[in-house]
């Protein structure tokens, strides 16, 4: 079996959207025991390890429970996510307003951070209510200390009732030393302006605006959530990843309920991202399965995929693909050529072919391919008698490709900041097999060489 992460599309039909846009690609291939002979009860060697999704909200209480740690517990609950909390502030609330708000001292902050993240370690941080400068600050030097994965920043100073939550003190804090940190910030139209100093936000493209404006504190994507857009008939959020705009658009619901929504919405970013290992596109991989078992590996392989919305390949099989209904194939050399599996597929299907020479990225441009896989960049056992190009190899073939081009072959935590670090051209990520599956943890090792891929894509930048 085998999955992929992904930086850019390669396929716009089929690589939707994450919030994380420079994730890289990968492969990586398991024994036949994922999926069916877990299904039969099959025992593991990691049997009865289970490693739970974790989220911390550093955010305030609300005693009517619609908003705050109280909806950020229920929507982790929602989606399989445990969430562990630190309280801001105890505020009295009703389903009309706020009527009082009480901030826990620093120290009472700092000792609850201190003793979830030097024990718990929560995959993500979702941060809701910061009622003043000293808590921003302390939540930051928390957040460096233990190296959180993630930071899912809700700038809640406008509650949806219209009651100020946080005043203009915690502004600069908020610009200078939060947003930087974050993955994802959602603010909410009043929010946005706020934080900008701006006038209020009317108009999608006043959206578009506020979303880069905020961007360029730092974040790495920004949502900003047009619920209250008065002049639309649909609600509208806008996100900026850095580089390109999406608008979400869906009817609008006409309901007075809606309280808590922008902590629920940021505490269910925040758990899908604690769910996932990083992984934005799956390849099965499989050499020892007859036809049957095969197919039925990938119709469970792709139901898993669906619902996770990310893109699903099988290797070498345009046989497979074609009956799971998969989202393309990838092809080696010897196997069936780029434009045939291309006139069987169709045009939106996606295709990759691994290559090894300039010569061979040239012909899979003209075969119709969407990627290339180059390597082995370094010696690795998945292969037999494969022999590898090094790091020079994949400069020439990365120089002269018209496709973008992964990396392939013996990759691992130690060696891939060598690969992303010098920021090749064309070069949108790397391919991983045994670096992921001869670990205890497959979604905490993938988590792991991400944060190496990222950090070395930071430092090439």
């Amino acid at each position: 079996m085998g999955f992929s992460l992904c930086p850019q599309p390669l396929n716009s039909s089929f690589i939707h959207h994450r919030f994380r846009p420079s994730i890289p690609l990968g492969f990586y291939r398991t024994k036949v025991s994922c999926p069916r002979a877990m299904q039969q009860g099959e025992e593991t060697e990691n049997a009865g390890k289970v490693s739970v999704p974790h989220v911390l909200t550093v955010a305030g209480s609300d005693s009517g429970a619609g908003a705050g740690i109280q909806a950020d517990l229920k929507a982790c609950a929602a989606r399989g996510v445990y969430c562990s909390t630190v309280v801001t502030a105890v505020t009295a609330q009703n389903t009309v307003g706020v009527q009082g708000v009480n901030i826990v001292t620093e120290d009472s902050v700092r000792m609850q951070l201190t003793s979830v993240l030097s024990d718990m370690h929560p995959d993500v941080v979702k941060t809701g209510m910061l009622p003043s400068p000293g808590i921003v600050k302390i939540l930051c030097e928390s957040l460096k200390e233990f190296q959180v994965r993630a930071l899912v920043v809700d700038p809640v100073m406008v509650s949806t009732s219209g009651d100020v939550l946080a005043g203009p003190l915690i502004l600069s804090s908020l610009r200078e030393d939060l947003l930087p940190l974050a993955d994802v910030v959602t603010p909410n139209l009043r929010e946005a302006s706020v934080l900008l100093g701006c006038a209020p936000l009317k108009t999608i493209a006043d959206m578009r605006f506020a979303a880069k404006s905020i961007h360029d504190f730092g974040p790495r994507n920004v949502l900003v959530k047009g619920g209250d857009l008065p002049a639309s008939s649909d609600a509208v959020d806008v996100l900026f990843d850095g580089k390109e705009f999406h608008e979400f658009c869906s009817a609008r619901i006409r309901t007075s309920n809606t309280h808590g929504t922008g902590c629920t919405l940021a505490s269910s970013i925040a758990a899908e991202l604690a769910r996932e290992g990083g992984a934005t596109i799956v390849q099965l991989r499989e050499k020892d399965l007859d036809t049957g078992d095969f197919l039925e590996a990938a119709r469970t392989c792709l139901k898993i995929c669906r619902a996770h919305n990310v893109p699903f390949l099988i290797n070498d099989r345009v046989d497979i693909a074609l009956a799971c209904g998969a989202d393309g194939v990838h092809i080696g050399q010897s196997d069936m050529p780029a434009r045939v599996a291309r006139a069987l597929l169709g045009p939106d299907k996606i295709i990759g072919v691994s290559c090894k020479t300039p010569e061979q990225a040239e012909r899979a441009w003209t075969d119709g391919a969407d990627y290339i896989g180059c390597g082995g960049v370094y010696p690795t056992n998945t292969k037999e008698n494969n022999v590898s190009v090094g790091l020079d190899g994949l400069r020439k073939v990365c120089l002269a490709s018209k496709l973008p081009v992964v990396a392939i072959g013996g990759i691992g935590v130690s060696n891939v900041g060598a690969v992303v670090g010098p920021g090749l051209p064309n070069l949108r990520g790397v391919a991983v097999v045994s670096a992921i599956f001869d670990r205890e943890c497959v979604s905490s090792e993938t988590r792991n060489l991400m944060k190496v891929i990222l950090d070395s894509m930071d430092g090439a930048k």
